[in-house]
């Protein structure tokens, strides 16, 4: 099914990037629904523990993904990535930068009101020590040689 995926995104022109507008989420219905198993795992480099002998596929699509040629496809067409991506998780592929998704910006906080900033102490007169705790002595059990009778 990738390989299908693949190759019709590689024969379709490429498209304009679309502009998502994403409602805002609506709040979880109070039941929850039982959780069903999941048919397949989903952890990285799973594929290949489960087979071992897709160890060559794995380097053929290590040195395919590296060639320059590829990287500009990749480049040019977002599309493909975004079918390559999941086989290389499941072969336990680091994807070459080409393919790795940029990482989300950080949320914006809105200024702090000037009431609300912390503001900067009056200059007091210097802090007086605080006096130590005595220090304890640590334990020693006692000598063999006196519990002898």
């Amino acid at each position: 099914r990738l390989a299908a995926r693949f190759s019709i995104l590689l024969l379709r022109p490429s498209a304009p990037p679309r502009c998502r507008n994403f409602a805002p989420r609506r709040p979880a219905p109070d039941t929850k629904r039982p959780a069903t198993p999941r048919p397949l795992p989903r952890g990285r480099f799973w594929l290949r523990r489960a087979l071992p002998e897709l160890a060559g596929v794995t380097a053929q699509l290590a040195h395919l993904l590296a060639e320059p040629e590829m990287a500009a496809l990749l480049e040019a067409r977002p599309a493909t990535g975004r079918a390559l991506r999941p086989l290389c998780h499941l072969l336990g592929l680091r994807p070459p930068p080409s393919l790795r998704l940029p990482r989300p910006a950080p949320p914006l906080r809105p200024p702090r009101p000037a009431a609300l900033r912390p503001q900067p102490d009056p200059p007091q007169a210097a802090p007086v020590p605080r006096p130590r705790p005595p220090r304890r002595r640590p334990f020693r059990p006692p000598r063999a040689a006196a519990f002898r009778a």
